[in-house]
C-alpha cells in the first residue's frame, strides 16, 4: 500500500515505436516526470514559465535518467 510520499509504480515506455531499455542495466521499467529547462536569463527576469519542458525517464533499477525534449516522443507502453 502506497503512502502519501510513495513513488508511483514504474512503467514501460516506447519512443518511436521501440521499447525504452536502460543502457546501463537493461531494465525496462521507469518512473517518469516532466522537468523545466530553465535558463539563467528567464530566471533573472522571472520568466521561467516561458521555458520548455522535457520528459525524463528514470530507471527503476539503477536510477539512470534518459531525457526527451518532445512531449509526444514518449508513450506509455500498453499492458
Amino acid at each position: 500500500m502506497g503512502g502519501l510520499f510513495s513513488k508511483p509504480a514504474a512503467r514501460s515506455f516506447r519512443v518511436e515505436g521501440k521499447p525504452v531499455v536502460c543502457p546501463q542495466c537493461a531494465n525496462v521499467l521507469f518512473h517518469d516526470r516532466k522537468v523545466s529547462l530553465n535558463s539563467a536569463f528567464s530566471e533573472m527576469f522571472n520568466l521561467a514559465w516561458t521555458d520548455r519542458q522535457a520528459q525524463v525517464l528514470m530507471c527503476a533499477n539503477c536510477s539512470r535518467m534518459e531525457w526527451f525534449l518532445y512531449d509526444d516522443a514518449v508513450q506509455v507502453e500498453s499492458d
